[in-house]
């Protein structure tokens, strides 16, 4: 092969997007999740949110925080990063717009706003809120197993004994 030839696939390799998408194994319920992240919140999704990079669509909902669990936010209003095909994190889709959702969040490492979170899709790092019952990988740890259903006020409770360890 020429040089050029060799170059030309090296700068495309080396410009392009991942052809792969992340690979991670489920590490846990959401119970075991919390303890390592820096924000737990429920939240009521409000929209989405869309920008163009170079290799594609960057997509993150803006969720309103209704209670705080764990960490400290001073804005009512946060900016989640979902994933773009390459990261380990949910789609942005998969959280319904004006749905309710107990969130365990990380700070983002983008090159975004320094305040903006994102979330992991490496456990449960969410479960939806249904009429005050909350609904997932609870304390389950097999993701096999059927997805818990919990009043919200014993959650509370419960998560609040797990962070309080």
């Amino acid at each position: 092969m020429s040089f050029k030839r060799i170059s030309l696939i090296i700068l495309i390799l080396v410009c392009s997007k991942p052809l792969w998408p992340c690979s991670c194994d489920w590490i846990g319920p959401f119970l075991k999740m919390v303890k390592g992240s820096e924000l737990v919140v429920r939240a009521k999704v409000l929209k989405y949110f869309t920008i163009k990079v170079n290799h594609g669509d960057h997509k993150a909902m803006d969720i309103e925080i209704m209670e705080i669990f764990k960490g400290q936010e001073v804005k009512k209003t946060i900016r989640v990063w979902g994933d773009d095909g390459a990261l380990c994190r949910p789609y942005v889709n998969e959280f319904t717009i004006g749905k309710t959702y107990i969130l365990a969040l990380y700070k983002g490492n983008e090159n975004y706003e320094e305040d903006d979170y994102a979330i992991s899709n490496c456990g449960e790092f969410w479960l939806e809120v249904k009429k005050q019952i909350v609904i997932g990988h609870i304390t389950n740890k097999n993701l096999k197993m059927k997805r818990q259903r919990m009043k919200l006020a014993f959650f509370n409770g419960l998560l609040r004994g797990v962070l309080n360890r």
